[in-house]
Protein backbone atom coordinates (compact mmCIF):
# COMPACT_ATOMS: atom_id res chain seq x y z
CA UNK A 1 0.00 0.00 0.00
CA UNK A 2 1.07 3.36 -1.15
CA UNK A 3 1.94 5.70 1.80
CA UNK A 4 0.10 9.60 1.06
CA UNK A 5 2.86 12.21 -0.01
CA UNK A 6 2.29 13.97 3.80
CA UNK A 7 1.76 11.42 6.49
CA UNK A 8 1.92 13.82 9.27
CA UNK A 9 -0.88 15.59 7.99
CA UNK A 10 -3.07 12.89 9.95
CA UNK A 11 -1.81 14.22 13.62
CA UNK A 12 -2.59 18.15 12.54
CA UNK A 13 -5.29 19.77 14.41
CA UNK A 14 -8.92 19.98 12.77
CA UNK A 15 -10.76 23.48 14.36
CA UNK A 16 -13.27 24.15 11.83
CA UNK A 17 -16.23 22.85 13.84
CA UNK A 18 -15.01 24.75 16.78
CA UNK A 19 -14.26 28.07 14.87
CA UNK A 20 -17.87 27.48 13.34
CA UNK A 21 -19.73 27.68 17.00
CA UNK A 22 -17.88 29.68 18.94
CA UNK A 23 -17.18 33.25 18.42
CA UNK A 24 -13.32 33.76 18.27
CA UNK A 25 -12.67 36.98 16.98
CA UNK A 26 -12.20 38.16 13.29
CA UNK A 27 -9.10 36.71 11.56
CA UNK A 28 -6.64 39.46 13.19
CA UNK A 29 -7.67 39.45 16.30
CA UNK A 30 -7.36 35.72 16.29
CA UNK A 31 -3.93 35.50 14.85
CA UNK A 32 -2.77 38.58 16.49
CA UNK A 33 -3.99 36.99 20.10
CA UNK A 34 -1.80 33.77 19.03
CA UNK A 35 1.18 35.76 18.67
CA UNK A 36 1.09 37.84 21.92
CA UNK A 37 0.44 34.75 23.57
CA UNK A 38 3.37 32.86 22.31
CA UNK A 39 5.62 36.05 22.59
CA UNK A 40 4.58 36.17 26.18
CA UNK A 41 5.76 32.50 26.68
CA UNK A 42 9.10 33.14 25.22
CA UNK A 43 9.94 36.38 26.95
CA UNK A 44 9.34 34.09 30.24
CA UNK A 45 12.63 31.63 28.73
CA UNK A 46 15.95 32.35 28.07
CA UNK A 47 16.52 32.65 24.53
CA UNK A 48 19.71 31.45 22.88
CA UNK A 49 20.14 32.41 18.91
CA UNK A 50 22.33 29.50 16.95
CA UNK A 51 23.57 30.45 14.16
CA UNK A 52 24.07 28.50 11.26
CA UNK A 53 27.83 27.39 12.58
CA UNK A 54 26.56 26.13 15.92
CA UNK A 55 23.18 24.56 14.26
CA UNK A 56 25.72 22.39 12.25
CA UNK A 57 27.45 21.19 15.21
CA UNK A 58 24.08 20.04 16.01
CA UNK A 59 23.27 18.56 13.58
CA UNK A 60 26.31 16.76 13.04
CA UNK A 61 25.87 15.80 16.96
CA UNK A 62 22.44 13.99 15.70
CA UNK A 63 24.20 12.21 12.70
CA UNK A 64 26.96 10.47 15.02
CA UNK A 65 29.56 12.17 12.55
CA UNK A 66 30.66 14.83 15.06
CA UNK A 67 34.45 13.97 16.16
CA UNK A 68 34.09 16.88 18.41
CA UNK A 69 33.71 16.36 22.17
CA UNK A 70 32.53 19.66 23.01
CA UNK A 71 29.91 19.34 20.91
CA UNK A 72 28.37 16.48 21.86
CA UNK A 73 27.93 18.15 25.56
CA UNK A 74 27.15 21.50 24.24
CA UNK A 75 24.06 19.20 23.02
CA UNK A 76 23.42 17.51 25.65
CA UNK A 77 23.19 21.01 27.80
CA UNK A 78 20.87 23.05 25.21
CA UNK A 79 18.59 19.60 25.72
CA UNK A 80 18.98 19.59 29.42
CA UNK A 81 18.04 23.33 29.19
CA UNK A 82 15.42 22.54 26.73
CA UNK A 83 13.56 19.60 28.65
CA UNK A 84 13.66 21.99 31.75
CA UNK A 85 11.66 24.47 30.29
CA UNK A 86 13.94 27.37 31.22
CA UNK A 87 15.16 27.94 27.66
CA UNK A 88 14.50 27.69 23.94
CA UNK A 89 16.63 27.88 20.44
CA UNK A 90 14.19 30.09 17.87
CA UNK A 91 15.50 30.20 14.53
CA UNK A 92 15.07 33.24 12.20
CA UNK A 93 14.48 33.76 8.51
CA UNK A 94 18.14 33.72 7.86
CA UNK A 95 18.64 30.65 9.67
CA UNK A 96 16.11 28.80 7.58
CA UNK A 97 17.31 29.69 4.69
CA UNK A 98 20.91 28.63 5.14
CA UNK A 99 19.39 25.45 5.50
CA UNK A 100 17.93 25.51 2.67
CA UNK A 101 20.86 25.86 0.93
CA UNK A 102 22.17 22.62 1.79
CA UNK A 103 22.06 19.93 -1.29
CA UNK A 104 21.87 16.76 0.93
CA UNK A 105 18.43 15.83 1.97
CA UNK A 106 19.88 13.75 5.05
CA UNK A 107 21.44 16.97 6.52
CA UNK A 108 19.08 18.95 5.69
CA UNK A 109 16.33 17.16 7.49
CA UNK A 110 18.51 16.51 10.42
CA UNK A 111 19.14 19.55 10.46
CA UNK A 112 14.98 20.58 11.05
CA UNK A 113 14.62 17.80 13.20
CA UNK A 114 16.66 19.41 15.63
CA UNK A 115 15.89 22.76 14.82
CA UNK A 116 12.30 21.37 15.81
CA UNK A 117 13.22 20.13 19.27
CA UNK A 118 15.29 23.09 20.15
CA UNK A 119 13.03 25.54 19.23
CA UNK A 120 9.80 24.25 19.19
CA UNK A 121 8.78 24.91 16.28
CA UNK A 122 9.72 28.99 17.18
CA UNK A 123 11.24 32.12 15.15
CA UNK A 124 11.75 35.30 15.39
CA UNK A 125 9.91 37.01 12.59
CA UNK A 126 11.50 38.21 9.30
CA UNK A 127 13.87 41.62 9.80
CA UNK A 128 10.90 43.76 7.50
CA UNK A 129 8.34 42.94 10.10
CA UNK A 130 10.71 43.05 12.97
CA UNK A 131 11.38 46.75 12.16
CA UNK A 132 7.76 47.27 11.32
CA UNK A 133 7.16 45.74 15.04
CA UNK A 134 9.70 48.64 16.24
CA UNK A 135 8.04 51.61 13.77
CA UNK A 136 4.72 50.96 14.94
CA UNK A 137 5.63 50.56 18.70
CA UNK A 138 7.14 54.31 18.38
CA UNK A 139 4.48 55.60 16.74
CA UNK A 140 1.51 54.43 19.01
CA UNK A 141 3.79 55.61 22.37
CA UNK A 142 3.66 59.16 20.78
CA UNK A 143 0.70 59.10 19.65
CA UNK A 144 -0.88 58.15 22.68
CA UNK A 145 1.51 58.76 25.63
CA UNK A 146 -1.04 57.22 27.93
CA UNK A 147 -1.62 54.03 26.23
CA UNK A 148 -0.24 50.77 27.61
CA UNK A 149 2.05 48.75 25.32
CA UNK A 150 3.28 45.19 24.81
CA UNK A 151 6.51 44.95 25.43
CA UNK A 152 8.25 45.17 22.18
CA UNK A 153 9.80 42.10 22.87
CA UNK A 154 6.76 40.49 22.76
CA UNK A 155 5.58 41.26 19.13
CA UNK A 156 8.67 39.85 17.06
CA UNK A 157 7.72 36.28 17.44
CA UNK A 158 5.77 33.54 15.06
CA UNK A 159 5.64 29.72 14.33
CA UNK A 160 8.19 28.34 12.02
CA UNK A 161 5.36 28.18 8.75
CA UNK A 162 5.57 32.34 9.00
CA UNK A 163 9.67 32.40 9.13
CA UNK A 164 9.75 34.82 5.55
CA UNK A 165 6.55 36.74 6.66
CA UNK A 166 2.80 36.73 7.96
CA UNK A 167 0.03 35.89 5.97
CA UNK A 168 -3.50 34.43 5.71
CA UNK A 169 -5.90 33.44 3.60
CA UNK A 170 -8.11 35.88 1.95
CA UNK A 171 -11.46 35.33 1.40
CA UNK A 172 -12.63 38.57 0.60
CA UNK A 173 -15.79 38.68 -2.11
CA UNK A 174 -15.50 34.73 -2.11
CA UNK A 175 -19.25 33.18 -2.23
CA UNK A 176 -18.50 31.63 0.73
CA UNK A 177 -21.38 32.85 3.74
CA UNK A 178 -19.34 34.99 6.14
CA UNK A 179 -19.61 32.83 8.72
CA UNK A 180 -17.82 29.91 7.18
CA UNK A 181 -15.13 31.71 5.58
CA UNK A 182 -14.08 33.02 8.65
CA UNK A 183 -13.94 29.18 10.46
CA UNK A 184 -12.34 28.41 7.59
CA UNK A 185 -9.83 31.01 7.92
CA UNK A 186 -8.95 30.31 11.60
CA UNK A 187 -8.83 26.50 11.15
CA UNK A 188 -6.29 27.06 8.03
CA UNK A 189 -4.28 29.32 10.44
CA UNK A 190 -4.37 26.84 13.29
CA UNK A 191 -3.34 24.00 10.83
CA UNK A 192 -0.49 25.84 9.45
CA UNK A 193 0.58 27.04 13.18
CA UNK A 194 0.66 23.04 14.13
CA UNK A 195 3.49 22.61 10.99
CA UNK A 196 6.66 21.71 11.88
CA UNK A 197 10.26 22.80 10.24
CA UNK A 198 11.06 18.97 9.54
CA UNK A 199 7.63 18.74 7.58
CA UNK A 200 7.55 21.99 6.11
CA UNK A 201 10.84 21.40 4.02
CA UNK A 202 9.55 18.52 2.18
CA UNK A 203 7.91 20.74 -0.11
CA UNK A 204 11.29 22.59 -1.10
CA UNK A 205 13.81 21.94 -3.67
CA UNK A 206 17.41 20.72 -3.02
CA UNK A 207 19.50 23.79 -3.47
CA UNK A 208 21.61 24.01 -6.35
CA UNK A 209 24.44 26.18 -5.11
CA UNK A 210 22.82 29.09 -6.81
CA UNK A 211 22.58 31.41 -3.36
CA UNK A 212 25.85 31.08 -2.27
CA UNK A 213 26.89 32.59 -5.58
CA UNK A 214 25.14 35.14 -5.16
CA UNK A 215 26.52 36.10 -1.40
CA UNK A 216 30.40 36.06 -3.02
CA UNK A 217 28.90 38.44 -6.05
CA UNK A 218 27.38 40.63 -3.21
CA UNK A 219 30.62 40.79 -0.86
CA UNK A 220 32.91 41.76 -4.26
CA UNK A 221 30.37 44.75 -4.22
CA UNK A 222 30.32 45.63 -0.96
CA UNK A 223 34.39 45.41 -1.08
CA UNK A 224 34.59 47.26 -4.15
CA UNK A 225 32.35 50.43 -3.01
CA UNK A 226 34.11 50.34 0.16
CA UNK A 227 37.39 51.10 -1.37
CA UNK A 228 36.40 53.38 -3.76
CA UNK A 229 34.67 55.36 -0.72
CA UNK A 230 37.64 55.18 1.79
CA UNK A 231 39.61 58.53 3.35
CA UNK A 232 41.27 59.10 5.34
CA UNK A 233 39.35 61.13 7.86
CA UNK A 234 36.76 58.54 8.13
CA UNK A 235 35.52 58.03 11.77
CA UNK A 236 33.05 55.55 12.85
CA UNK A 237 30.78 58.14 13.89
CA UNK A 238 30.88 59.53 10.09
CA UNK A 239 30.21 56.46 8.55
CA UNK A 240 27.08 55.04 10.99
CA UNK A 241 25.81 57.88 9.88
CA UNK A 242 26.49 57.40 5.95
CA UNK A 243 24.88 53.80 6.60
CA UNK A 244 21.85 54.89 8.48
CA UNK A 245 21.10 57.53 5.61
CA UNK A 246 21.27 54.67 3.36
CA UNK A 247 19.37 52.30 4.51
CA UNK A 248 16.56 54.80 5.57
CA UNK A 249 16.72 55.84 2.02
CA UNK A 250 16.07 52.38 1.07
CA UNK A 251 13.06 51.89 3.57
CA UNK A 252 11.73 55.53 2.34
CA UNK A 253 8.75 53.98 0.77
CA UNK A 254 8.36 51.30 3.54
CA UNK A 255 7.93 53.67 5.95
CA UNK A 256 5.97 55.68 4.19
CA UNK A 257 3.12 52.74 3.77
CA UNK A 258 3.69 51.69 7.73
CA UNK A 259 2.71 55.68 7.80
CA UNK A 260 -0.32 55.01 6.17
CA UNK A 261 -1.17 52.31 7.56
CA UNK A 262 -0.80 53.39 11.09
CA UNK A 263 -3.05 55.93 10.11
CA UNK A 264 -5.87 53.75 9.34
CA UNK A 265 -5.85 52.06 12.25
CA UNK A 266 -6.28 55.28 13.97
CA UNK A 267 -9.39 56.44 12.51
CA UNK A 268 -7.97 57.63 8.73
CA UNK A 269 -10.41 55.00 7.36
CA UNK A 270 -9.29 54.31 3.58
CA UNK A 271 -9.03 58.13 2.89
CA UNK A 272 -4.67 58.31 3.13
CA UNK A 273 -3.89 59.02 -0.82
CA UNK A 274 -0.54 57.37 -2.36
CA UNK A 275 1.07 61.13 -1.95
CA UNK A 276 0.33 61.40 1.88
CA UNK A 277 2.00 58.25 2.01
CA UNK A 278 5.12 59.46 -0.06
CA UNK A 279 5.06 62.35 2.05
CA UNK A 280 4.33 61.01 5.47
CA UNK A 281 7.21 58.59 5.03
CA UNK A 282 9.64 61.07 3.52
CA UNK A 283 9.20 63.04 6.77
CA UNK A 284 9.32 60.48 9.10
CA UNK A 285 12.72 59.21 7.45
CA UNK A 286 14.36 62.39 8.08
CA UNK A 287 13.18 62.69 11.81
CA UNK A 288 14.42 58.97 12.02
CA UNK A 289 18.06 60.50 10.94
CA UNK A 290 17.86 63.15 12.79
CA UNK A 291 17.24 60.97 15.83
CA UNK A 292 20.05 59.20 15.05
CA UNK A 293 22.31 62.15 14.14
CA UNK A 294 21.54 63.91 17.43
CA UNK A 295 21.92 60.78 19.33
CA UNK A 296 18.34 60.93 20.19
CA UNK A 297 17.58 57.42 19.31
CA UNK A 298 18.39 54.55 21.95
CA UNK A 299 16.79 51.58 21.23
CA UNK A 300 14.49 52.14 19.27
CA UNK A 301 15.21 51.00 16.19
CA UNK A 302 18.03 48.19 16.76
CA UNK A 303 17.08 47.19 13.31
CA UNK A 304 18.62 50.05 11.84
CA UNK A 305 21.33 50.46 14.26
CA UNK A 306 22.70 47.23 14.62
CA UNK A 307 23.22 46.44 11.21
CA UNK A 308 24.77 49.99 10.36
CA UNK A 309 27.18 49.47 13.04
CA UNK A 310 28.54 46.28 11.73
CA UNK A 311 28.91 47.97 8.28
CA UNK A 312 30.71 50.72 9.44
CA UNK A 313 33.27 48.78 12.00
CA UNK A 314 33.84 46.91 8.48
CA UNK A 315 34.19 50.25 6.59
CA UNK A 316 36.43 51.76 9.09
CA UNK A 317 39.17 48.93 9.01
CA UNK A 318 41.26 49.83 6.39
CA UNK A 319 42.04 46.17 5.29
CA UNK A 320 39.19 44.17 5.79
CA UNK A 321 37.13 42.64 3.15
CA UNK A 322 33.61 41.93 2.88
CA UNK A 323 33.48 38.09 3.14
CA UNK A 324 30.85 35.91 1.44
CA UNK A 325 29.10 35.37 4.80
CA UNK A 326 29.29 38.98 6.47
CA UNK A 327 25.33 40.22 4.89
CA UNK A 328 23.93 36.79 5.95
CA UNK A 329 26.19 37.19 10.20
CA UNK A 330 25.35 40.78 10.39
CA UNK A 331 21.38 39.75 9.80
CA UNK A 332 21.91 37.05 12.73
CA UNK A 333 22.96 39.90 14.97
CA UNK A 334 21.01 42.24 14.00
CA UNK A 335 17.97 39.67 15.38
CA UNK A 336 20.11 38.01 18.16
CA UNK A 337 21.15 41.02 20.05
CA UNK A 338 18.05 42.93 20.90
CA UNK A 339 15.32 40.33 21.39
CA UNK A 340 17.59 36.77 22.49
CA UNK A 341 19.70 36.40 25.80
CA UNK A 342 22.58 34.25 24.35
CA UNK A 343 24.43 34.79 20.69
CA UNK A 344 26.21 31.98 19.53
CA UNK A 345 28.39 32.74 16.62
CA UNK A 346 31.47 33.28 14.52
CA UNK A 347 34.56 34.69 16.11
CA UNK A 348 35.09 37.20 13.63
CA UNK A 349 31.70 38.84 14.41
CA UNK A 350 31.86 38.10 18.08
CA UNK A 351 35.25 40.38 17.78
CA UNK A 352 33.27 43.22 15.65
CA UNK A 353 30.74 42.73 17.86
CA UNK A 354 33.07 43.47 20.97
CA UNK A 355 34.82 46.74 19.59
CA UNK A 356 34.67 49.93 21.53
CA UNK A 357 32.44 51.34 18.92
CA UNK A 358 29.33 48.76 19.22
CA UNK A 359 30.04 47.25 22.78
CA UNK A 360 27.07 45.43 21.68
CA UNK A 361 27.13 42.85 25.35
CA UNK A 362 26.88 46.02 26.99
CA UNK A 363 24.46 47.89 25.01
CA UNK A 364 21.86 45.21 24.88
CA UNK A 365 22.68 42.87 27.48
CA UNK A 366 22.89 39.65 25.10
CA UNK A 367 25.59 37.48 25.45
CA UNK A 368 28.17 36.72 22.94
CA UNK A 369 30.33 33.52 22.44
CA UNK A 370 31.82 31.95 19.59
CA UNK A 371 34.57 29.94 20.71
CA UNK A 372 33.46 25.88 21.77
CA UNK A 373 34.45 25.61 24.98
CA UNK A 374 33.59 29.13 26.58
CA UNK A 375 29.52 28.42 24.75
CA UNK A 376 29.69 24.80 27.33
CA UNK A 377 31.35 26.56 30.06
CA UNK A 378 28.07 29.25 29.98
CA UNK A 379 25.49 26.68 29.23
CA UNK A 380 27.06 24.59 32.44
CA UNK A 381 26.43 27.35 34.73
CA UNK A 382 22.87 27.72 33.49
CA UNK A 383 19.44 26.08 35.20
Amino acid sequence: MDMPPFPWLKDKPDTFQFHLENDTGDIETYTRKNRLDLGESLLNMRRIYLDTKYWLFVRDVYLNRSQNPLNLEIVNQLRRLRKSGSTICPISFSIFSELMYQSDPVTRNATAEMIDEFSEGTTIRPLSEVFKAELMHLMTRCYNQDSELYEIGQLVWTKVVYVAGGMHLSLKNSPIPPKLALAFQKSMFDFLWSIKLSEMIEIFPLSDGKEQKENIKLSEILTKGKFEHQASEDTFEKLFIDEVAGTLDHLSETIGDYTVEFARRNGAGERVSKEVSTEGGELLKNLIFQGFKEKKIKNEFPTIEISCSLHAAVRLDAKRKFKKGDVVDFHHATLALPYFDIFLTEASLQHLLQTKEIDAEKKYGCKVLSSEQEVLDHLRGLD
